[in-house]
Parts: structure tokens; C-alpha cells; sequence
């Protein structure tokens, strides 16, 4: 018998092995590899559609009638006849399930059942070995690769189906299972992520998100002296104005105002420190650096100042908003207690900061002699005009301070933002 009449006799069609007629035999004839061979018959089961599985065994004989049967049942089939090859395929990550011979041209089928499965995008697909020798070391060894399973050569076809559609259904569960666990974790993802973006600007929130180690933790476990500009925003008249009102007018204006101011800071990278009553305080170069991050703390005050009418436009009541800024060494971190925790702002420059707020009038930003400095050095030149030194609590000496107004718009289609 020839050496490819040989290999076909490892393959049983049915409860019988295939047998070729004695004259066949005796004449030396060989089966032609006819291409119907790797397609499935009319009527062929759908059970596995979609499931994609590879053979691998040098014999292209067969390859093909393995290939056969697993049609059968629906599945796409791809065929390798080395270890390189199957190998190449695997890395191509849309296989479900591999059937592979132990004895292969160039690397054993145990090689590259553990090279498989110590890929980390192939090493759940199920892996069932076959060899003709059949000996229980082979087991054991192809089991030590990770080989879920093992058939013996010749191969039974009821067998291979059987065995083939419980890895499948396994495999299938446990894709199900894994998608249904990443969707879990996407929703729990996207829902902090907007948990974050109501405190702090999509920007910052995104570098957060990113997956980069040194970002993910940034608020978690950075506890750090860094340079920040910090601003406070504090409403004139909104004691008088509190007390006219119903409490739901007041609740419902205040939750309008800050709605409307948290969109200004976030357009100019700056993160929502705190909010307490009427005041505001926000954080620009923190937790990230912005190189700008006076400029932006600046810009960001006299916009609000500016949209801060048609956020009132609904109310009969006369109020204004003050701003102050200072820029210089904070410390930012998590202070509280074990059940209540606040990433927050602590240091002189928060409490200057606070001061000047205090003391700016509706429509005016105050600021330190810092941050002159610095939009002077930014090439910044801004219409300031300085006030009298100004004796600020916690301080020893009075503190130069420049005075900055802004003009309040009224008229709502000037904002560009519904009132």
C-alpha cells in the first residue's frame, strides 16, 4: 500500500474504517483529493455556524476529511499542514477551536500547543491533539501543553463530532460569559467617567481614563506640592436674594448658576474644587500641569463674570458675581476621614485666593501681585488697575492687589449659550 493510501486508513468515515477494494490496493491506486471533498454535503447540519475551526495535520488527505465532518456541523474550517503555519493562523485571533497532529514536518504538535497557549490572545481557544501512536504518554504530555482534549488515530467521525461540539458549546459559554463581563465593566466605566466629568473638565477626565498608569491614580493617591492658579467665584446679593425667594426658586437658581459656570471652567481645562452655598472654587494646572494655567484661570473668570447675567435672566433679583485669583504652591490631596474623603486644595495661595474673592466687588476680578506677574511674563497685558494694599486675615502684611472689571452681558443671544 502506498504511503498516502496509509494515512487515509487513519481515518474512519463511519463505525467501519475505510477500506479500499483489494484490486485498488494491489494496483497501487490512490484517492484523488477532489475538491467536493471540502465541501459539506447537501443538508448538512448548522449547529456550530459562525465557529471557526482550524485542522493542522501534513497530510492534506486527512485534513480534508476532518474538514469534512466539521462542516457538516456548520463550521468554518481552515486547514494547516505545518506548525508555522497553524501558528500563523492562531495569531490571527478568530479561531474557536484547533485539532491538531502530534507529528508535523517542522515543529511538534505539542510546541505549538504551548506556544498557543501561551499567547495570550489565543490561550482559551481549546486545543484537541491527535496522534496515531496513542500511547498514554502522549496524553499526558499533549494535556501538560494545555490540550483540552486528545483523539486517537484512526479517528472516529462520531467521536471527533461529539467531542468537537462539547469544546465548542464550552467555548461558546465561555465567549458569552467574557463579553457579557466586558460589557459589565464598560458600563461601570462610562458611569464613573461621568461621575468624573461633572467635577472636573472632559480633558483632565480623558487623561485620567487613558489606561496610562501615571494618570489613572491621580486623584486616588497623588498627594503632591505643585504650583496651581486657584480662582473663587462668590455671588454679591445672593443673602437678600435667598430670603425674597421661594426655597425652590432659590435651589433651582443656584443648581441653574453653577450648571451654568461649571460649563465655563470645563472649556478652559480648569477643575471644581468646591462649591458651598453661592462660592465657587476652581483649580487650573491641577491634578494635571498647564503651562497656561494663569492665562486660563483669567480667561476663565472674566467669561464668567460676563455670562453670569443671562444665568439669572429669569429671576427679578439684582445680583453680581466677584471673582478672585491667586497662583503659588498648593498641596492637593485626598483630606478627610475614612468616611468621608475630598480631593482638595490646601496652602496660602488657596487662602489669598479666598481673601481677595472677599473683597471684589460685582463685576470684578481681583488679583494677586503673583498672578500680574505672570500674565506680565506671558506677554499678557491686561487694562489692571491697582487697589490700596489690602489687609487680608492670615496675613501680616498687606497684600498688593490689581483690579480687573469685567462687563456683565445681559442680552442672551450674545452668550451663545441658552439661558
Amino acid at each position: 500500500m502506498t504511503g498516502s493510501l496509509r494515512r487515509i486508513a487513519a481515518v474512519k468515515l463511519g463505525p467501519e474504517s475505510y477500506q479500499l477494494p483489494a484490486a485498488d490496493t494491489a494496483a497501487g491506486m490512490v484517492l484523488p483529493l477532489a475538491d467536493d471533498w471540502a465541501a459539506p454535503p447537501p443538508g448538512a447540519d448548522s449547529s456550530y455556524a459562525g465557529s471557526s475551526v482550524l485542522v493542522v495535520d501534513d497530510d492534506e488527505i486527512t485534513c480534508k476529511l476532518i474538514a469534512r465532518y466539521l462542516q457538516e456541523l456548520g463550521a468554518d474550517v481552515s486547514q494547516a499542514f505545518t506548525g508555522a503555519d497553524a501558528l500563523r493562523i492562531m495569531a490571527g485571533d478568530g479561531i474557536d477551536l484547533m485539532i491538531l497532529d502530534v507529528l508535523l514536518p517542522d515543529l511538534s504538535g505539542f510546541e505549538v500547543c504551548t506556544r498557543v497557549k501561551a499567547d495570550p490572545c489565543s490561550a482559551m481557544v481549546p486545543v484537541v491533539m491527535a496522534s496515531g501512536l496513542g500511547s498514554r504518554k502522549d496524553r499526558i504530555e499533549g494535556l501538560r501543553a494545555g490540550a483540552s482534549d486528545f483523539l486517537v488515530k484512526p479517528v472516529d467521525r462520531a467521536e471527533l463530532v461529539a467531542r468537537v461540539g462539547n469544546l465548542l458549546d464550552l467555548h461558546r459559554m465561555r465567549k458569552a460569559l467574557e463579553a457579557e463581563r466586558i460589557g459589565r465593566l464598560a458600563r461601570e466605566v462610562d458611569a464613573q467617567r461621568a461621575i468624573f466629568q461633572r467635577y472636573m473638565s472632559p480633558a483632565v477626565v480623558e487623561r485620567i481614563f487613558s489606561g496610562d498608569p501615571e494618570h489613572k491614580d491621580a486623584l486616588a493617591t497623588r498627594n503632591e506640592r505643585l504650583e496651581a492658579a486657584v480662582l473663587f467665584a462668590d455671588l454679591r446679593g445672593f443673602t437678600s436674594m435667598a430670603e425674597s425667594l421661594s426655597p425652590h426658586d432659590v435651589v433651582s437658581l443656584l443648581n441653574r448658576y453653577f450648571a451654568h459656570m461649571t460649563l465655563i471652567v470645563h472649556r478652559h481645562g480648569g477643575t471644581i474644587f468646591h462649591m458651598a452655598g453661592d462660592a465657587l472654587m476652581v483649580g487650573f494646572g491641577v491634578p494635571f500641569v498647564q503651562s497656561d494655567a494663569v492665562a486660563r484661570a483669567l480667561r476663565a473668570g472674566q467669561e464668567m463674570i460676563a455670562e453670569s447675567g443671562p444665568a439669572f435672566a429669569r429671576w427679578p433679583v439684582d445680583v453680581g458675581l466677584g471673582v478672585g485669583i491667586n497662583v503659588g504652591e498648593v498641596v492637593a490631596g485626598n483630606i478627610g476621614s475614612p468616611d468621608y474623603m475630598s480631593y482638595t486644595l490646601i496652602g496660602d495661595a488657596v487662602n489669598v485666593a479666598a481673601r481677595l474673592t472677599a473683597r471684589a466687588r460685582a463685576g470684578e476680578i481681583l488679583l494677586s501681585e503673583e498672578v500680574r506677574f505672570a500674565l506680565a511674563s506671558a506677554g499678557m497685558n491686561m487694562p489692571l488697575i491697582p487697589v490700596p494694599p489690602l489687609t487680608l486675615k492670615g496675613k501680616a502684611q498687606p497684600v498688593q492687589a490689581w483690579a480687573l472689571a469685567v462687563i456683565q452681558r445681559t442680552a442672551r443671544s450674545e452668550t451663545g449659550v441658552q439661558a
